[in-house]
C-alpha cells in the first residue's frame, strides 16, 4: 500500500526554459551551458543545497567565478539572466498523482536552495504539498541514504509504503537502495504510463 508519494521538483513539476542565459551565451557567441556549468559546478552547488550557504551567496560566489573568467559585463548579465529564466510547471501531474493515489501523501523531496519556500509561493505550489524537505533545510542532500532515512523517520513510514519519483537515475536507484520504490521521470508520458500500471495493481490489492 502507497502511504507517500515522494515527488522531485525540478525536472520532474518545475521544468526550466533557461530561455535568458542561453539567449546571453549565444550573443556571447559561447557554447550554450558555457557559463551556467561554472554556476553550478558541484563545488557551488552543494554548499548551496545542503545549506552551508544561502541562494544569495551561491550567486555572488558564482558571479565572482564568471567575473574571472569572462569579465564584470558578462558576469552581472548573466546573473540577471539566470534570475530572468522561465518556467512552466507540471500542475496536471500534481493532478495526477492525487487521482491515482488519493490516499497517499503527496510530498516534495528536492535538492533546493533557501529559496525554496519563496520559489514554491511564487509557483503556487504552497498548498500542494502534505510535506516538504528540502535539502537545503536538512543539511544532506540525495543520493545520501541518510536524505532518504530522514525523510522515511519523519513521515512515519516504512520504505515499502513509499513511491519515489525522480529525474535522476542516481537519485532513482540510491532511494531503491533503501528500499523505496523509485521510478525514473523519463518524460511526462513515460512517467504516467507507470503511475497508471501501480495505481491498477494497488487497486486490485485492496480489493481482494
Amino acid at each position: 500500500m502507497i502511504k507517500a508519494v515522494i515527488t522531485d521538483f525540478d525536472g520532474v513539476i518545475r521544468h526550466w526554459q533557461n530561455d535568458k542565459t542561453r539567449e546571453l551565451e549565444d550573443i556571447c557567441k559561447l557554447q550554450r551551458g558555457t557559463l551556467s556549468n561554472i554556476c553550478f559546478d558541484a563545488e557551488l552547488l552543494q554548499p548551496a543545497i545542503t545549506g552551508k550557504i544561502s541562494f544569495e551567496q551561491w550567486q555572488n560566489l558564482a558571479r565572482e567565478r564568471l567575473q574571472k573568467s569572462y569579465g564584470l559585463a558578462i558576469a552581472e548579465h548573466y546573473i540577471e539572466a539566470w534570475q530572468a529564466n522561465g518556467y512552466r510547471i507540471d500542475h496536471g501531474l500534481i493532478d495526477i498523482y492525487e487521482e491515482y493515489f488519493p490516499e497517499a501523501a503527496l510530498v516534495l523531496a528536492t535538492n533546493a536552495t533557501s529559496r525554496l519556500p519563496w520559489e514554491l509561493q511564487e509557483a503556487g505550489l504552497t498548498q500542494r504539498f502534505s510535506h516538504v524537505f528540502n535539502s537545503s533545510a536538512m543539511g544532506v542532500a540525495k543520493p545520501k541514504k541518510e536524505f532518504f532515512y530522514a525523510l522515511l523517520m519523519s513521515l512515519g513510514i516504512n520504505a515499502t509504503d513509499a513511491l519515489f519519483v525522480d529525474d535522476s537515475i542516481v537519485n532513482v536507484q540510491a532511494a531503491k537502495a533503501v528500499g523505496i520504490r523509485s521510478l525514473h521521470y523519463n518524460g511526462r508520458t513515460d512517467l504516467v504510463e507507470k503511475l497508471t500500471s501501480l495505481s491498477l495493481q494497488q487497486s486490485m490489492i485492496t480489493t481482494l
